[in-house]
């Protein structure tokens, strides 16, 4: 790509994937970091700290290097119970995830096509912060 980045040696790379399908994970074992989501049926639904913990663990026996590598997952945390919030984040990093990425899409604050996006809603779990420790 044009330009090239500035940044040395080069631009970190999460490959993204749906567990438990194993080829992306393969790949992603080459590079920087995954980034992985699960569905049944049709839905998106939780990565559990037992999830990340599988991926960590099948990324690390595909990985031919040692360099740090990202887990990088996506949830939802208590907004208005910061210490909660921390606990369950805590599970995860205990599971190997490096990287806790805060949801907040419409559907989690009831949205539903046709509709307004619930914008207040969503400013308001922003404003809340992120866990506390």
């Amino acid at each position: 790509f044009y330009p090239p980045p500035l940044q040395r040696p080069r631009v970190p790379v999460w490959v993204g994937g749906t567990w438990p399908i194993k080829a992306p994970f393969r790949r992603a074992a080459c590079w920087d970091g995954v980034f992985p989501m699960k569905v049944e049926g049709r839905r998106i639904v939780p990565m559990t700290p037992g999830d990340a913990r599988e991926v960590a663990r099948y990324v690390a026996d595909h990985s031919a290097g040692s360099d740090p590598f990202e887990l990088v997952i996506a949830g939802e945390t208590p907004g208005e119970d910061r210490k909660k919030a921390a606990r369950l984040v805590a599970a995860y990093e205990e599971a190997g995830v490096t990287w806790w990425i805060e949801s907040i899409d419409p559907w989690r604050f009831g949205w539903t096509e046709g509709e307004s996006w619930p914008s207040e809603e969503i400013r308001r779990r922003v404003r809340q912060g992120p866990p506390e420790a």
